[in-house]
């Protein structure tokens, strides 16, 4: 079995990177706070009574008797503001018992289990009169229950839990509830029970089963809940939901979320009692529809545009064309009109000409008749000449 000595020097790289994110804390000594009672089997710490930031690393196994390598319960109380690190490996106990009371602040900032007792180290989390509890970003990999009384504040958030019972997290007489962003691979309906807490917020979290059976709320007179965005593990993301994920992981490790942050959530139902899993769904369906109705849209638009385009490319055509043909009929009746110019001397000498032949032919034709009536004239004195004749012949 290593050493405690050793197993507290690999508890240093946590206690560097928490003290680099809190300077101004103290890393208490497990030895000088905390004290081993054999006939219970527990482990007592208590801090100072002062306003500073402790950082407590236990390490159960620096505490055991080779001959008794069990430890049942571990009891912490009196800290105002407290980071805690807990390591379970060469406990033997199959339910080992945590208890926070009488404290101010307290975080849980890392959990080891002992890889030997896989699936058989249940942890129970017991929380009395405090302030603030938070668990943030941890991984909880066997059986746990967390037991809630008249603390003020609590704050589960980014946190997997393997198994949760019924009941597995029962909080009462709280101010605020808030667990946000976390996994239960294993529920069943109750595992999460609240009872008289007046701001309840459930958000972003993913179950086993529909959340509205695991959820059981008492004695709920507050106004102010807030259940949205949870699903089941086979369900995907909506795009609210994504966008509140992406929020959250903003948010420091050592810090709560505002109150003015969750009522900025254009997503979360304000003021519902439950929300059900069947409404990704129809959040799904209406995104789809928005999506092809964007696209009709833009097909409309683009087509309207092309039609525009042609219009005005025809309508330029018809102009151009237009254009053409008034100018060629303009060049044809000026060429019609160079054409009349130019005959026209032809057509006065060709008048002038047809003047002349035709007093020409009037004179001739005046000369003829003339000739012709002499002529007459002439027959007709002859003709009396030889009837005179005849008379004198007669007689």
């Amino acid at each position: 079995m290593p050493s405690p000595s050793i197993l507290l020097h690999l508890l240093l790289p946590l206690v560097s990177a928490t003290a680099l994110l809190h300077p101004d804390q103290q890393t208490l000594d497990q030895h000088q706070v905390c004290s081993y009672q054999p006939d219970s089997r527990s482990v007592r710490c208590r801090c100072q009574q002062n306003e500073s930031r402790h950082f407590l690393p236990i390490q159960l196994e620096s505490f055991l008797k080779k001959d008794n390598p069990k430890v049942d319960q571990v009891s912490i109380e009196f800290c105002t503001e407290l980071l805690l690190a807990i390591d379970l490996s060469g406990v033997t106990s199959t339910n080992i018992h945590l208890k926070l009371s009488n404290c101010g602040k307290v975080q849980i900032v890392n959990i080891k289990y002992d890889p030997k007792n896989s699936g058989e180290q249940n942890l129970n989390l017991e929380l009395e009169n405090m302030e603030k509890f938070t668990i943030q970003k941890q991984t909880f990999k066997e059986a746990t229950t967390i037991t809630a009384t008249n603390v003020k504040e609590l704050l589960i958030y980014k946190t997997t839990f393997s198994h949760l019972s019924n009941p597995g997290i029962k909080i009462e007489k709280s101010a605020k509830v808030s667990i946000i962003d976390c996994v239960f691979n294993e529920t069943s309906p109750g595992s999460i029970s609240v009872n008289s807490v007046d701001e309840v917020e459930i958000i972003n979290n993913q179950f086993s089963i529909d959340t509205i059976e695991v959820v059981e709320l008492n004695d709920f007179y507050g106004s102010n809940l807030y259940i949205s965005c949870n699903r089941l593990h086979e369900e995907a993301v909506n795009l609210e939901c994504v966008t509140i994920s992406s929020a959250l992981q903003t948010v420091s490790s050592a810090t709560s979320f505002p109150a003015s942050f969750f009522s900025s959530l254009t997503s979360a139902s304000m003021d519902v009692k439950s929300e059900r899993q069947g409404s990704s769904s129809v959040n799904t369906i209406l995104w789809v529809l928005v999506t092809v109705g964007l696209v009709v849209l833009t097909a409309v638009i683009i087509c309207v545009c092309c039609r525009g385009r042609q219009d005005k490319k025809e309508s330029d055509e018809e102009k151009n064309s237009l254009k053409r043909n008034i100018e060629t009929e303009r060049q044809e009746v000026d060429k019609d009109y160079e054409k009349e110019v130019m005959l026209t001397p032809d057509i006065e000498t060709s008048v002038s000409s047809l003047k002349l032949s035709s007093n020409a032919d009037i004179i001739k034709k005046i000369d003829e008749y003339d000739i012709i009536e002499k002529v007459k004239e002439q027959e007709a004195i002859l003709h009396c000449e030889i009837q005179e004749l005849r008379v004198n012949l007669g007689n």
